[in-house]
């Protein structure tokens, strides 16, 4: 039998900037925004988006954008934001804050 795609979510492995863009994108950024924001091409956010999407064996970027709105609690925090350390309504920045706002919201 094959991996199972719970399983194999949970070892994706986010680098630091994959998980911003990823974040600027939840927030409604376009790839150009996110460009300017973070000093990069937009080729290079495109590209980055797509290799996070491999990672996740989704398609596109709008499918990312939902995994990480349903799937909050499997994004790597933040060391500042370790469980227990911050209550519900946490206004960081930590990817993993952020996705709970929004799906609070």
């Amino acid at each position: 039998m094959g991996v199972s795609l719970i399983s194999s979510v949970k070892s994706v492995k986010m680098s630091r900037r994959e998980r911003e863009i990823v974040r600027l994108a939840v927030e409604g950024n376009t790839s150009k925004e996110i460009a300017e924001e973070m000093e990069l091409s937009v080729g290079d956010v495109n590209t980055r988006m797509r290799g996070v999407a491999r990672k996740l064996h989704l398609i596109s970027r709008h499918e990312v954008i939902i995994w990480v709105l349903q799937h909050p609690h499997l994004l790597k925090r933040d060391v500042s934001c370790e469980v227990g350390l911050h209550p519900f309504g946490c206004p960081c920045e930590a990817p993993y804050c952020l996705a709970m706002r929004i799906i609070a919201a």
